[in-house]
């Protein structure tokens, strides 16, 4: 059922003359006014709040698969694979490590060179600088 303002404070002001010995005076309806423009604020409040809240759920996920999808796209240019694509090599030891100066191996090692096409196991045999 919905109240309006004018019908909650003539409820009230009916209610209170009702009551024999209880009388309000000015002040007291005043403030009683001003108390049902509070509740009906809240009300507008609580209202809006629903609305977003059945809302928000399916625009978070919009916005969570967006940028997914920048990340992903980020990741084709920048990432591994395309650095390979592109001509450069990725070497590792005999452990997974990625092989970035000369200094990490010794004659004997085996590496491990990954390239656009598969990869390439090798057996250093010399070392330069």
């Amino acid at each position: 059922m919905k109240w309006g303002r004018l019908a909650i404070g003539g409820a009230l002001v009916a209610a209170a003359g009702i009551v024999g010995s209880f009388r309000l005076g000015v002040f007291e309806v005043a403030r009683l006014n001003t108390r049902v423009r509070e509740l009906e604020a809240e009300k507008t409040k609580l209202a809006d709040f629903a609305r977003r809240l059945v809302t928000c759920p399916p625009q978070l996920v919009g916005t969570a698969r967006k940028r997914f999808e920048r990340t992903e796209k980020i990741l084709a240019v920048l990432g591994p694979d395309a650095t390979l694509r592109r001509g450069y090599t990725m070497t590792m030891d005999a452990t997974g490590n990625l092989v970035r100066s000369v200094t990490q191996v010794k004659r004997g090692d085996t590496i491990h060179t990954r390239i656009t096409d598969g990869a390439i196991d090798s057996e250093v045999s010399k070392r330069r600088s």
